[in-house]
């Protein structure tokens, strides 16, 4: 890769914002593929977005949407980044199957019974 084709763009990528409304598509209510765009709901989310957020329960603000956006962009963009939607564990638990953990001291994940 030379030079003045990596500066533009890593400038560009370096912005997680700029990432989540460009590099990603869904599907909307109708079926149809759209270009993710932060609304009201979930732009205000990522502006206060701590370690530890509490969401409370609420319908239609696209906010389970966002998480999912948000945990592929870090998959993507960080090193040693690994996530998890917590939807899946029901799915594990019930197939019995097992999934790593990492316990915090290292890298390293363990295998741990989902049941």
């Amino acid at each position: 890769m030379t030079e003045s084709w990596s500066l533009p763009w890593q400038s560009v990528l370096s912005s997680q914002l700029w990432r989540l409304e460009h590099l990603y598509w869904i599907e909307n209510k109708a079926g149809q593929l759209q270009r993710f765009s932060l609304n009201r709901a979930q732009r205000r989310l990522h502006e206060r977005l701590w370690y530890r957020n509490d969401i409370l329960k609420a319908r239609q603000l696209g906010i389970s949407t966002y998480v999912a956006m948000l945990m592929l962009d870090m998959s993507l963009f960080r090193s040693n980044f690994r996530a998890v939607p917590g939807s899946w564990v029901g799915f594990w638990k019930r197939w019995g199957m097992r999934m790593l953990r990492n316990d915090g001291g290292g890298t390293e994940g363990r295998l741990w019974d989902a049941s």
